[in-house]
């Protein structure tokens, strides 16, 4: 069976843990899915909390990186996604998971949103680690 980028297998996947955190942002070309569809998020860089990313949809503008975390809490990504064409401004903030060393994926899940409407949405995204 070949799965879309991004999406789950039918099987469920159990990781027993124990969970680690991670503070670190990975880079690289994520598989999104948000809007029902599916993306490329690269994040290329990190400079102080200012994020390099890229969306093969729209134009990421404001990308920012909360590194705080901890055992008991997530670090976190948030961005702007602009699609000029269509006059659509949208705002993404998501957390990067804790992880089971044999999970073989970094994993984002977050919520995203119309900048004017403030109706929100669930995004998530997958990297190979």
């Amino acid at each position: 069976m070949t799965l879309l980028p991004g999406s789950f297998k039918p099987e469920p996947t159990s990781f027993p843990g124990p969970y680690q955190h991670s503070s670190r942002l990975p880079f690289g070309e994520w598989n999104m899915l948000a809007n029902g569809r599916v993306y490329r998020l690269t994040i290329s860089g990190l400079h102080g909390h200012r994020v390099d990313a890229s969306m093969s949809s729209g134009t990421i503008q404001d990308a920012e990186w909360n590194d705080s975390a901890s055992a008991s809490t997530l670090a976190t990504l948030s961005f702007t996604r602009v699609v000029a064409n269509v006059g659509l401004k949208q705002i993404f903030s998501a957390y990067l998971l804790h992880f089971d060393p044999s999970d073989p994926f970094w994993r984002l899940v977050g919520t995203y949103g119309d900048i004017n409407v403030g109706d929100q949405a669930g995004w998530y995204a997958t990297l190979p680690r």
